[in-house]
Formats: C-alpha cells, structure tokens, sequence
C-alpha cells in the first residue's frame, strides 16, 4: 500500500470510534480511507457492521481486506469486518441473529442515498447498543440541503459533521506538493456543429418551457441547466412531484433525455454516428408520441445541419484532429512512452481507436492499444477510482477525452501519492460548448453546497440534532411482515409506534395484522401494474380464500387518486365482496390506521402463517355455478352477506320453494329478509291482473272530407 496523504491521515484520525457524518468532495478518494478504518477493526475482538455500499464499492473493499462480500454467507460470531446489506440486517436483528449489544460500530457508505431499511438498521442498533459508533460518509456534497443534512443526523444519531471540501487547507497543501503538468486544449467546434448545438439547445428550452407551463408550481425550479444535468441529477429533482405529472409532461422529460444525449454525442461521436443516432426520432413512430419539438423549425435545421455534415465530405470531429496532432507532437519525443487516453464511454473509444489506427477493417472492437512510432497508446473507458488503472499502465502522458470533475482530481490524487514521474495531462475540450459548461457548472454547484453546508455546520447547537431511540417494546402486539416488504418505510414506522414486528415469508399478503385480518399494500404505480397484470386478482383470491378480514391498502399521496382506475376497483369490490380498501395519504398514516386496527383483536400467529391453509372457504364463483349464483343474487331478501348461506344450505329451487318464512329467516339471517324471500317465491305474479284489465272500446274513424272550393 501506498502511503497516505496528511488529508487521508487527518481523517482517520477523525473517525476512529466516532460517531460522525463525513462529507467530503468527489474525486478525493475517500474509500482508500474507508479501508484503513475497517483494517483497523479486523481484530477478531471486534465485530463492525458494512451497510449501504455499492456492489463494485463493496467488492474492491471485500477483496482489498480479505473478507467475504455481503452476497455470500458470513458468520457474525467470527468478528472482524462483515459486509452486510442493511435488509438482512435488519431481518437478522428481529430474528436475534445478530449480537447488536456486542457490535463495536456500524460504518455505513452512501449516507446521501440511505434509505429505510438503513435507517431502520441504525434504529435497532442505538436501541440496543447505546455505546457502539455509527461513521456515515458520502462523496455528494451536493445531495445535502440544510434540511437533508439534518435529517440525515437524525437518522444516524450523531451530532458530529466533518466536512472535507477541495478547497481545505490540508487537502490543498497535501496535494500542491507535486503537481501533474497541465495542458488545456480548447478545441474550436465547427459552424455546422456550432449551429446543431444552438437548435438542440432551444429545443430543450422549449421542453422545459412546457414543462413548467403545464405543471405550475411543480416545476418552478427546473431550467435549461438543471435539464443538462445527469440523468441521476434530472430523476431527483423530479422525484418528490413524478406522481403528479400526467402523460404529456412526462413525455417532455423524456424528449429532454434525448436532446441532452444528442448534445454529449455531438460533443463525443463523428458525424456520421451522430446521424444514426438521430435517425430514429424522424419516424412517424416517434412523431406521434414525441412532445411536438418535432415540428418547431429549430428541429429541421437540426436534421438538414446533421446531414449535411456527413454527407459526400465527412466533417471530421475537431477534437479528433487535435488528439491526432497531440499523438503526432508526443511520438517524436526520444524513448518509449506510454500514452493513456481516457474516455467516458467504451463506443467513444473504439470509435478513436478507428480513427487514429487508420485501419477501420482490421482493427478488432476489443482492441484497447496500438503502437505510434516509439509510443504506446492505450484507449479506456473512465473507471472509478483511477489509480488501479494507472497503477496497471504506468503512463507518462494521460489525455481527458471528456471534461470529468472526478477524474481530474483523482489524477492530482494519484500523482501527490506518487511523486515519480511527473505526469503531463493534456485536458481536451471544446470551447464555449455545452460540454465546457456542464464542467464548470459541476464545479460551481460542489463550492456552493459545501458552502451552504459550512454555514449549515456553524448554526448547528449543541443536542440540537439528537434524537431519543426510545425503547423496544411491544405494547401494540405482533404484526407480522413478509421479508419483501422490508424494502418500504412501513415496517420501520410500525416499529417506532412499539409494535414487535416479525419477519416472516408470507404466502399470502404482506401484513398479517391479526389471526383473521390480512392487508396486502400497493402504491399508485405498482397498483395499476398489479390491475394491469391480473396479480392483484389472484393476490385478492388468495386473501379472500384464506383470511375473514382482506384488506388492500393502497398508499397515495397529492393528486394520485386521479389517476386510479376506479372502475376497475369497483369491479374489484363486486368480485370479493368480504375484500375491504384502506386509502392511506402517506406511509405515517398507514402505520397509525394498522395500530388502530389490532386494537382489541387476537395477535397472530406465526405457525398459522406460515400454515398454507387458514380460513379455507372456496370462492363463491369455484363453488357454485355461475347461472344459479346470478340468479340467486338477484331474488329479493338475499345480498353479498347472505348469499353463500342462500346457496350453500338452500340446496336448490325447489328446496328453497318448500320451506317457510321462518326457515328462509334462517337462511337470510334476518326476519325481514326471510319474508321478503318467502313472498317473492309463493305469491302470484299478479293476482288482480284479469279483474283489472278492461277491453278498450273500438273508435269509429272519422274521416274529414276536403272542403270545397268556391
């Protein structure tokens, strides 16, 4: 192992037995500390839970400290560092298999995406270890907001924000010792490019005009540069209202994926490419469910510019000709070089790799290097953390194909860790570009949250994020709660409301609240999918056949109940007529209406869950034929409560026409009904109907002759 920068050591010395939220910047290699601190604990004395990793992150980390990753099968009586993800976790802690009195701390990466299953990990955690640590660390300055930084302490029951941006005074001294040589290349984009770039960027403009026109209030913050942003960047800011967007705004967020991917591939692709890619949205296909930019005039001189440049002269990429010229200046150089080119996508790669071996028959797709004169020259895709791959090649000269906040300051990283020799780092980049612009803009929005986050840190009093764990109790009783649905909120809600929650692998629902009543939950979305797939039929039949009590409950928030389709929920009714729905407006609520509905009921019972077979009552429709039920259903006295009393004790019509006002009361369950059944079966259809009916007498016909004319 390498030797640790001052930063590197000042953090390890900050969250050793600490309970900690660390936020530092991208690019600062932050895991290689995260592996120092676990290295520290793999003393077997020592037990340290690893949850919310990524799988790669959690791989690279298992592999680098010798112990098995989260996907197979690890003890936790053996001590040491044990990866584990944060559902299992919290299903061994309710089933006792795991010691959390004895665990030394709990280390969890991502904190700026953690979860329910994490937060309800941590809750058991403090509950019954009071003294262990809990260190939470993120590289995503910019996923915190004043309100989300705190809530994120609550959840991890710390008071304690390290903060660790680019510009600290350590992490500058530590990396302005041996500096790698810079060389800026701003590559002028052509007119033709020039151009595309500026009909792309209207056409954006206009999808998020319309955005915000059709969805006021939702939207108010979405620009045309939040709409440059990642995908990731894009999908959270439209999280909290995607609910709410009916089909047409959500069709402009999709056309607005398109043109920022049609931007990046002008920046990235030859001419050529870039016509194929933009190919497929001129179909009638497409145009009838596009937002309508189709027919704007921006998007047809967007088509004649991107076909005019490849046509009988392909426009070669400027930045292609200023690597060439990069490779051409460095091979004259005496000795043998290793030259490193590094691209975000592997299809930028083979497209260089094409253009620069001027040999597009022979050169293989999984090729990855080739020889210029006394160099050579390797092609790889971005790859995160760097340092593996330039430990692999060892290159002289390293080319940034795209502009990559991350990678650049990995490569500052890689070379203040390793002083000889001195890299030379050509950083290609078109300029006044789009591409140029989402690069400065990354670094602008990291300085502007890490300085909100200082500021955050400042007013933040003493207690004043603690949160009291309360204690484990089960003073509302049992609830058991399939293993599934451990992904949600709800478990870790109905926890904190003190009721014993028991993982279980439920057959038939996913709460099984008391001996008779079962609640299977569905959002919106996964509401009209189950209606759509006939899931939902067969989980009703499966509910109404085993359980008294079936109960849906559908979670909604805001506007999502108009975009419910109620007539098949009705039908639903009319089909499980013993099958009751529970609307619930959040997952608060949900737990507060299945507390109410315990009260005063049996608790259930594991062995009867885990039985197939509870309550084994046929549906009315696999008992008895569909004609006689129908028409059944419809006599009078008999509804959905009596009707399998009716039909399973009546026999048949004739039976049911033998027997008395007080047998059919019997049958009914009322007096009343019995006696409106009796009467409907014994009197006359209409008794008075000869004696009333009166001949209707013949009226002669007059017939009006035409007056004459005088």
């Amino acid at each position: 192992m390498t030797r640790m920068l001052e930063y590197e050591r000042q953090l390890l010395l900050d969250m050793v037995g600490v309970n900690c939220l660390l936020i530092s910047a991208a690019g600062l290699d932050i895991e290689r500390v995260m592996e120092s601190l676990l290295r520290a604990y793999l003393d077997p004395r020592n037990l340290v839970l690893v949850v919310g990793t990524g799988s790669e992150q959690e791989l690279r980390l298992a592999n680098a400290l010798g112990v098995p990753p989260s996907t197979q099968k690890c003890s936790y009586d053996e001590g040491g560092v044990v990866f584990v993800t944060a559902r299992v976790l919290v299903v061994d802690a309710l089933r006792d298999r795991v010691p959390l009195a004895s665990v030394t701390g709990v280390v969890m990466l991502r904190a700026h995406a953690i979860l329910a299953q994490e937060a309800f990990a941590l809750r058991l955690f403090r509950q019954r270890n009071p003294t262990g640590f809990i260190c939470a660390v993120s590289d995503a300055p910019s996923r915190f907001s004043s309100h989300n930084v705190r809530k994120v302490m609550r959840t991890i029951f710390c008071d304690n924000l390290l903060l660790w941006p680019r510009f600290h005074s350590v992490v500058v001294s530590a990396l302005s010792g041996v500096t790698p040589e810079v060389v800026e290349l701003h590559v002028t984009m052509t007119q033709s490019m020039l151009k595309i770039q500026t009909a792309l960027l209207e056409l954006l403009s206009y999808c998020v005009r319309e955005l915000r026109r059709l969805n006021p209030g939702l939207l108010d913050e979405l620009n045309v540069e939040e709409a440059l942003a990642s995908p990731r960047t894009l999908q959270r800011l439209l999280d909290p209202v995607w609910h709410q967007l009916g089909p047409k705004s959500r069709q402009l967020i999709a056309d607005a994926k398109t043109l920022r991917t049609l931007l990046r591939s002008l920046c990235q692709s030859d001419s050529a490419s870039f016509l194929a890619q933009l190919a497929p949205l001129r179909t009638a296909e497409y145009a009838q469910r596009s937002s309508g930019w189709l027919l704007l005039p921006a998007a047809e001189s967007l088509f004649v510019l991107a076909k005019g440049r490849d046509g009988n002269e392909k426009e070669i990429c400027p930045k292609w000709s200023a690597l060439a010229d990069v490779l051409e200046e460095e091979a004259k150089d005496d000795g043998e070089n290793k030259i490193l080119i590094l691209a975000e996508e592997r299809r930028t790669c083979r497209q260089l790799m094409r253009y620069l071996t001027k040999d597009e028959a022979s050169s293989e797709d999984d090729q990855t290097f080739f020889k210029k004169n006394n160099c050579l020259v390797f092609l790889e895709p971005l790859v995160s953390p760097l340092e593996p791959l330039l430990a692999a090649f060892s290159p002289r000269i390293i080319i940034l194909y795209d502009a990559n906040v991350v990678a650049v300051r990995q490569l500052e990283v890689f070379q203040a860790r390793n002083p000889e020799p001195r890299l030379r780092v050509y950083f290609v980049v078109f300029g006044g570009s789009v591409e140029e612009q989402l690069y400065l803009t990354a670094l602008r929005r990291e300085k502007d949250a890490f300085e909100a986050l200082v500021r955050e840190k400042a007013s933040l009093g003493a207690g004043e994020v603690s949160v009291d764990v309360g204690v484990e109790s089960a003073k509302h009783g049992i609830v058991l709660v399939d293993v599934r649905e451990f992904r949600s909120e709800l478990p870790n809600l109905l926890h904190q409301k003190e009721v014993r929650v028991e993982p279980i692998t439920l057959k038939v629902g996913d709460y099984i609240v008391t001996r008779d009543l079962c609640v299977e939950r569905k959002s919106v979305s996964d509401l009209i999918g189950s209606l759509n797939s006939g899931r939902l039929h067969k989980q009703a039949t499966a509910m109404q056949r085993n359980y008294k009590r079936p109960v849906l409950l559908i979670e909604f928030e805001g506007k999502d109940v108009t975009r419910l389709p109620m007539q098949r929920l009705q039908l639903l009714t009319l089909l499980f007529p013993r099958l009751r729905i529970i609307w619930s407006p959040s997952p608060h609520a949900s737990a507060e209406m299945l507390v109410e509905l315990k009260a005063g009921h049996d608790e259930p019972s594991l062995e009867h869950a885990a039985a197939s077979h509870r309550y084994d009552t046929p549906l009315l429709h696999e008992q008895f034929d569909t004609t006689m039920r129908e028409f059944v259903s419809c006599l009078p006295g008999v509804h959905s409560k009596n009707l399998r009393s009716v039909l399973s004790r009546g026999g048949s019509l004739v039976q049911l026409f033998t027997m008395d006002a007080a047998k059919l009361a019997e049958l009914t369950g009322t007096a009343a009904a019995g006696q409106s059944l009796h009467s409907a079966l014994h009197k006359a259809l209409s008794p008075n109907l000869q004696a009333s009916y009166v001949k209707p007498k013949k009226q002669p016909l007059k017939r009006k002759w035409p007056s004459k004319k005088t």
